[in-house]
């Protein structure tokens, strides 16, 4: 989980306008382009989600339906 959180801090501060939004299938896209192929096992949907709720508990994204924003 912490390559999650990892990718959604770096994407939002490198890739992303503080007024953009970032999909869960971007992201998700994103995270399993980015490891070794046949090394790691793809990220699912599921995992993905948990990870934006759990960041939005910690109160670090606003997760809103299928969209993540950043808080500020």
């Amino acid at each position: 989980m912490l390559f999650i959180f990892a990718s959604i801090t770096y994407l939002f501060t490198t890739t992303y306008e503080p007024s953009d939004t970032m999909t869960i299938s971007a992201l998700l896209t994103y995270l399993n382009a980015s490891i070794p192929p046949d090394k790691y096992e793809d990220f699912d949907t599921a995992e993905v989600v948990r990870a934006a709720v759990t960041l939005q508990d910690r109160g670090e994204i606003i997760f809103e339906s299928d969209v993540l924003r950043p808080l500020h």
